[in-house]
């Protein structure tokens, strides 16, 4: 509620038209590596879900958004994977959520997903999501994880612009007072190498 309070006073809105919970499968790789049993920690990742389901679920029936949905990066994980987050009992859960504050029908609409060329199980996820009319999000279609290494997976020539911009930036920073910021750029421009692309 009070994050939600929050981006409302941000965006100087009234209703957000979808909430997405963001990654709720960070319990889980917490509890991965507090050693937690496999069935304890799904147990205790459902109950979570539900109880923000719950409120979700009244923040709809207050108006203050039109649905909700899950953006996790694990719907795209093998089922076999400690972090996948099991997406199937989903709808249970905000049906249940629904009935708990006398909804109707539950507002459970949206799931996000990683869906790229490298990461495809995630269309497993995407094809329950349609079978049971949830909107499908795609999240890095032009980026992907593999193999625990990310990947830029489309690419683009180096701005004509970069070194004007950043000499006109380390000047204006050149002074004691800005001299931070003057130091961070030189850093960011030593390390660009790094990097596939600015």
């Amino acid at each position: 509620k009070d994050q939600l309070t929050e981006s409302l006073k941000r965006l100087e809105m009234q209703r957000i038209d979808c909430y997405l919970l963001h990654n709720p499968e960070y319990y889980l790789l917490d509890a991965i590596n507090r050693g937690i049993a496999k069935d304890e920690m799904q147990g205790e990742m459902y109950g979570r879900i539900y109880r923000a389901f719950v409120v979700l679920e009244q923040e709809v029936k207050d108006g203050r958004i039109l649905s909700y949905g899950i953006s996790s990066n694990s719907f795209s994980k093998n089922s076999s994977s400690a972090e996948f987050l099991p997406y199937e009992d989903l709808i249970t859960l905000a049906d249940r959520a629904s009935e708990e504050v006398s909804n109707e029908t539950h507002s459970f609409t949206t799931v996000q997903l990683p869906i790229n060329i490298l990461e495809q199980e995630g269309l497993k996820c995407a094809e329950w999501a349609k079978e049971n009319g949830l909107r499908v999000l795609a999240n890095r279609p032009l980026n992907a994880e593999y193999k625990g290494k990310m990947y830029r997976l489309a690419d683009y020539d180096e701005s004509r612009e970069y070194y004007h911009h950043l000499n006109e930036l380390l000047e204006i920073c050149d002074n004691e007072q800005l001299k931070p910021l003057y130091n961070l750029f030189e850093e960011l421009d030593a390390s660009k190498h790094k990097f596939g692309w600015i």
